[in-house]
């Protein structure tokens, strides 16, 4: 178990990378790199690695176990953000999120990160979603279908300033709207701009708050549901007629 508790974080523009794994895997790209142990108590069961990269500028950061899991722990604020070069997350969905309850500001300020790969995410017991995805501004399309979002009480700048997205995918397992207050519920899609529901719903600059924050259709929303077809098949988009 690991986690990031400081909120002042400072600007980091040297992480380029980073990649969870089972030590085995990785062993030859870690070699005579010293290890810094991660997990809470610091007993080396999970171990960071910095890899300098060819531009001699910014790093791979190699996050890695003896068995290749991972689990963070109940307050997971805070764990990717300021990270300004990060460009990619590696075996993400070996992450177990089953535990944590606060991931306020988890990815925020990652605007060179394209695409997260949340498959594997279990949100059951989150509470806190404040700014998890704030300013991420290279971001196109966000696939939250695994989250339930049944406990969260606090989403307040939860795609701010994501100027970029064009489409969330939700499944049925979200809903927020009975637990979360107008206070804690604000600003959640202020300048996502490109975004528009499924059934057409465009943004709005008039209404960015939580109660948009539903899958669209007979009530508007920003929000795209999830087609699942048999053998498992996902279409991130709404059916079309045949006819288009």
């Amino acid at each position: 178990e690991y986690y990031s508790n400081d909120a002042n974080r400072l600007k980091d523009e040297t992480v380029k990378k980073i990649v969870f794994g089972k030590y085995s895997d990785y062993e030859s790209k870690v070699k005579g790199i010293a290890a810094e142990p991660i997990d809470v108590n610091r007993l080396g069961i999970i171990n960071l690695y910095r890899k300098l990269n060819s531009d001699k500028k910014t790093y791979t950061i190699y996050i890695l176990s003896k068995d290749g899991k991972f689990k963070l722990s109940e307050n997971a604020a805070w764990t990717f953000d300021k990270l300004y070069k990060l460009e990619e997350i590696v075996n993400l969905h070996l992450v177990n999120t089953s535990k944590t309850t606060n991931m306020r500001d988890m990815f925020c300020d990652c605007p060179s990160l394209k695409r997260l790969d949340l498959s594997n995410f279990n949100t059951s017991k989150v509470t806190n979603m404040t700014g998890m995805f704030a300013r991420m501004t290279k971001l196109e399309y966000l696939d939250l279908s695994t989250f339930d979002t049944s406990m969260v009480t606090e989403m307040k700048y939860m795609f701010f300033e994501n100027n970029t997205i064009k489409r969330i995918y939700v499944s049925t397992k979200w809903n927020v709207i009975d637990n979360v207050s107008s206070a804690n519920g604000v600003q959640v899609f202020n300048n996502c701009s490109n975004l528009v529901g499924a059934n057409g719903t465009a943004y709005d600059s008039s209404q960015l708050a939580y109660s948009m924050a539903v899958i669209d259709g007979t009530t508007p929303g920003y929000l795209t549901k999830n087609y699942s077809l048999a053998k498992g098949i996902t279409v991130n988009h709404a059916i079309k007629n045949k006819s288009e």
